[in-house]
């Protein structure tokens, strides 16, 4: 989840100081819906339908005061990529910082185990360590959980946006390990997704007291699943409508 930016000085431009409360506030709501969809600054007109303050007249000042520009079946918010990233690079910056998490993860995960094998002086130790590490598939450097884990953080932001109405804040440090774990013990990342709407949306007293962050959802994501498993038997299994 990001943030919509303009120039702090654009409140009083006379762009603005022209528009009426509600044309402003759909101006608002116009850029902060383009910057959560990256739609690089493009509204469809048939998505103006579900904004809280479309009106007809309030599109018509902003048409008017050339801060929206009429493209087509689309409106385009003027100088929208002067102040925001556009779609690539949003999904690149996203890219760069989970390969910087994970290139994290591997090195506090590594270095241990290799300064065991280092000070492992018998024979039999140095067997005994290195037969543990062949049996033992580490989830914290394998690949394709720490890439799961890292799509998991995304998804788990859109879901707490949706059944909290507010944004997640993420913290790296303290998530990355319940990500991995989950992603490690559930292989199914719909029904991960399932469950993390349960921990959401629950009134069990562990989830209420709490902020719902990733690393509490892991400590009852097993009771989610039990929750899930029992719906699923009442309502004829894992393919039943939810």
């Amino acid at each position: 989840m990001g943030w919509f930016r303009f120039d702090d000085k654009a409140i009083d431009h006379p762009k603005f100081l022209a528009l009426s409360d509600g044309a402003f506030r759909l101006w608002i709501e116009g850029g902060t819906y383009c910057n959560r969809h990256l739609t690089d600054g493009l509204i469809l007109r048939s998505a103006l339908n579900g904004f809280r303050y479309s009106t007809r007249k309030r599109i018509d000042e902003l048409v008017a005061q050339r801060l929206w520009e009429a493209d087509g079946d689309s409106f385009r918010l003027h100088d929208y990529h002067q102040w925001n990233d556009s779609k690539e690079e949003v999904l690149a910056k996203k890219e760069a910082s989970l390969a910087r998490l994970h290139k994290h993860r591997v090195k506090r995960v590594s270095e241990p185990v290799s300064n065991a094998l280092r000070n492992a002086h018998s024979p039999s130790g140095v067997g005994s360590i290195s037969s543990q590490i062949e049996k033992r598939k580490d989830p914290f450097v394998d690949e394709s959980v720490t890439e799961r884990a890292g799509r998991f953080i995304d998804r788990y932001e859109a879901l707490y946006f949706q059944h909290r109405n507010a944004r997640y804040l993420v913290r790296p440090q303290r998530d990355y390990t319940s990500e991995v774990e989950v992603c490690n013990t559930w292989t199914d990342d719909a029904r991960l997704d399932k469950l993390a709407a349960i921990f959401l949306t629950t009134d069990h007293q562990f989830a209420a007291s709490g902020a719902r962050n990733i690393t509490q959802f892991a400590s009852m994501a097993s009771w989610c699943d039990g929750q899930l498993s029992a719906w699923e038997s009442k309502n004829g299994g894992a393919n039943g409508s939810h």
